[in-house]
């Protein structure tokens, strides 16, 4: 069964393929800082678009790297500056 034979049902009542994969992007973005880079956990089981919790903004890579090792069984992302 894919995501195309099916309309997302949750929460936010029916969504579309489209509106759900909005939500998904605006998180994403929402979490990307402009410089730096940003330690976020991910929760499955959190509301589309409410899924990433920033943990910490630091100014390297590296930083970044060392706070995810530490988060040990958490799902974590690392995003990083859209202007470097």
């Amino acid at each position: 069964m894919s995501f195309r034979d099916h309309s997302y049902i949750g929460v936010y009542g029916k969504m579309t393929e489209e509106s759900y994969i909005e939500e998904i992007i605006k998180e994403q973005l929402s979490a990307t800082p402009k410089k730096g880079y940003n330690v976020c956990t991910y929760d499955d089981y959190a509301r589309v678009g409410e899924r990433l919790t920033v943990v910490r903004h630091v100014n390297t890579e590296a930083e970044a790297q060392e706070i995810a090792k530490k988060l040990d069984g958490e799902k974590v992302y690392i995003y990083g500056g859209l202007n470097g």
